[in-house]
């Protein structure tokens, strides 16, 4: 449920017990720091930025392979940082036309609070020839907002989901 969303829809589906789920923030900016040379930007995702991206946002046990394929779908950039082989962190970019459009951005727990998300969003940012772009955020998750804003982005929207009751 968005802007676009037909007028009373938000509050007939609320009435009928559809709950609200993940409450997003839409962010838009122009990012300008330099990328750190050591990220790996590759165009089609690998195994470990597969393994990474999952490990942090995987929905459900079987979904690996097609999220991959959704994915894969239309060009895009994979970036991650990666340390002794393993991807800490992880980001995708598509390019549409003078914009970019940045999702899957993720880092494995234990290697959160050192920079390397902002890492991967600049190299993402940097191979796709800067310029504005966007991304999407959970509203809870404020940390990610803060480095966003640090970045540039500011917030231009939102939208939430409608779960059926169980």
């Amino acid at each position: 449920m968005g802007p676009g969303t037909m007028p009373g829809l938000d509050e007939e589906l609320g009435r009928r017990g559809y709950e609200v789920v993940d409450p997003t923030v839409v962010m838009s900016g122009t990012p300008k720091g330099e990328p750190a040379p050591e990220v790996r930007v590759e165009e089609r995702p690998w195994p470990g930025w597969l393994e990474t991206w999952w490990a942090v946002d995987g929905r459900y046990a079987d979904g690996l392979a097609v999220a991959e394929r959704i994915c894969t779908g239309v060009p895009a950039l994979y970036a991650a940082y990666e340390e002794g082989g393993r991807a800490l962190a992880v980001g995708r970019a598509v390019p549409q036309g003078d914009t970019l459009g940045v999702y899957c951005m993720a880092t494995l727990p234990g290697a959160r609070r050192r920079g390397l998300a902002r890492t991967v969003l600049r190299a993402l940012v940097a191979h796709a020839g800067g310029g504005e772009a966007y991304l999407v955020v959970t509203a809870q998750n404020a940390g990610a907002q803060s480095l966003y804003r640090s970045e540039g982005f500011t917030a231009t929207g939102r939208y939430h989901y409608r779960a059926a009751p169980l």
